[in-house]
């Protein structure tokens, strides 16, 4: 498994149309009660992004395990998920994901 460093040296050589998959799941300890969260209790989720033909990122969260997709909200981020590819933009991706309720563990 990568680092997150790691994770963010590779998005940083991505070219700029280059897709990107982040896997996200709960964080381990729980904010409310400072518990450990064990793994059956743990969701996880896949954020596929993309640029179409006009430049625009588009994406797709969906639970890793088939049926309908969910909107971004689901991930409560902090930090805005890019709209326009410009360079570095999986980058901000990244570190849009790491800023919600869940940890990336990959980043593909």
């Amino acid at each position: 498994m990568s680092t997150i460093a790691e994770m963010i040296a590779q998005a940083e050589r991505f070219p700029l149309k280059e897709p990107i998959e982040i896997h996200l799941m709960t964080k381990w300890v729980d904010r409310a009660s400072d518990e450990f969260v064990p793994a059956d209790r743990q969701n996880r989720w896949v954020l596929a992004l993309w640029v179409d033909g006009h430049g625009i990122i588009r994406d797709s969260l969906s639970n890793g395990r088939g049926g309908s997709t969910y909107t971004l909200a689901k991930i409560q981020m902090k930090e805005q998920m890019p709209k326009k590819a410009v360079p570095g933009w999986q980058l901000k991706a990244i570190e849009a994901a790491m800023s919600g309720l869940y940890e990336v563990y990959e980043v593909r």
